[in-house]
């Protein structure tokens, strides 16, 4: 009986074979933004992002930072994300930006390598555009002012910024 060779995981064992990390890769991502379609129904509905999904959502971009074999990454990644995290966390306080939004974007970024923060960041201030504008005209309707939207559900902008970015990636 003939020894097998172990690879490791970022050598495909064939020249058009996905590599076994790029399909925990996937699994990962749409673990995340599975997690992230749950808090924004729950961001919609009663305007509070889960912190279960938030951690899901941060579990996924650590371990595919981890799949990079590279500890580097990890690390750069935590760190961009606490740094999003203490200066999204600012405005929070002042009601700018909701704290789960903030903890949503920081545990969103961990998906992105560090290069891929700021264009991240781009794309949900874009996603957040229509998101906002929505409101405004659905506060717009005749109708009475309880079901008036007193805040932007900004979940469903930072899911969508994400999904943009990895699509982006996918397509280059």
């Amino acid at each position: 009986m003939g020894r097998r060779a172990i690879r490791p995981l970022a050598e495909p064992a064939s020249g058009n074979a996905m590599t076994t990390a790029s399909l925990f890769t996937i699994g990962l991502l749409g673990t995340a933004f599975a997690a992230m379609a749950v808090a924004v129904v729950s961001d919609i509905r009663r305007r509070i992002i889960p912190d279960e999904t938030v951690g899901v959502v941060a579990v996924a971009g650590v371990a595919t930072r981890f799949l990079q074999l590279d500890v580097l990454a990890v690390g750069t990644s935590l760190a961009a994300a606490l740094v999003l995290m203490l200066a999204l966390g600012q405005l929070s306080r002042f009601r700018v930006f909701g704290a789960g939004d903030a903890k949503l974007v920081a545990a969103a970024s961990l998906l992105q390598p560090i290069a891929a923060i700021p264009s991240l960041l781009l794309y949900v201030a874009l996603a957040g555009l229509p998101v906002a504008l929505g409101c405004i005209a659905w506060n717009l309707l005749p109708r009475a002012s309880a079901a008036k939207i007193r805040t932007v559900p900004y979940g469903l902008a930072i899911l969508l910024g994400a999904l943009v970015l990895n699509l982006a990636e996918v397509l280059r």
